[in-house]
């Protein structure tokens, strides 16, 4: 058999040991005896509470964080999603771990998929604004940094852009309504 356990040693403090047992066997195969190896297996132990660690910060972030991140797998399944990917899809994270790109996109989105996928194969980031469609229909504008790995998974950071782009689009028509004031007093002034 095989077995872990830690070791407290004067010279070197606490020690991470792996001990691997051997039946010894007659002529016969009964069992007369064992042997067995120690081997120090401290520094993959150390090596592994770090990645834990690791994994575990960057979960909180990634938990934390409002915007929505997504990584699927070469298929555009998603492996991956955050809670605010659920929010702002209004779908549970089962719900999306059973989806693909084109069932959280609006329809009219679906055509350019396949240009964009095959953009992403140099690696890079990208970011363009996509249109997206909730569980209940509705749909929001977000932006997308979006790359894909070499391994051929995808990841994309989403934030919901919407009310940026409702207020550009009233002040572009406040502007609009403010030239057209400003043409009407400037054609008002000529007739005088």
């Amino acid at each position: 058999g095989q077995f872990e356990f830690r070791l407290r040693t004067q010279a070197s403090g606490p020690r991470w040991v792996e001990a691997t047992i051997r039946p010894l066997r007659n002529a016969y195969d009964n069992v007369v005896g064992s042997s067995g190896t120690l081997d120090d297996i401290t520094a993959r132990k150390e090596a592994e509470q770090t990645l834990l660690t690791s994994e575990e910060r960057y979960r909180r972030l990634v938990e934390q964080v409002s915007d929505g991140i997504f990584v699927a797998d070469p298929e555009t399944r998603y492996t991956d999603v955050n809670p605010a990917a659920c929010e702002m899809l209004g779908r549970s994270r089962e719900e999306l771990l059973e989806s693909t790109f084109l069932d959280v996109l609006a329809p009219e989105e679906h055509a350019r998929l396949p240009r964009t996928i095959a953009a992403f194969a140099d690696g890079k980031v990208h970011r363009d604004e996509w249109r997206f469609r909730r569980k209940d229909g509705s749909i929001f504008v977000g932006e997308l940094d979006g790359r894909r790995f070499p391994d051929g998974r995808f990841l994309g950071i989403v934030r919901d852009v919407t009310e940026r782009r409702q207020a550009e689009e009233a002040l572009r028509r406040s502007e609009e309504r403010l030239r057209e004031g400003d043409r009407r007093k400037t054609d008002f002034l000529a007739v005088l």
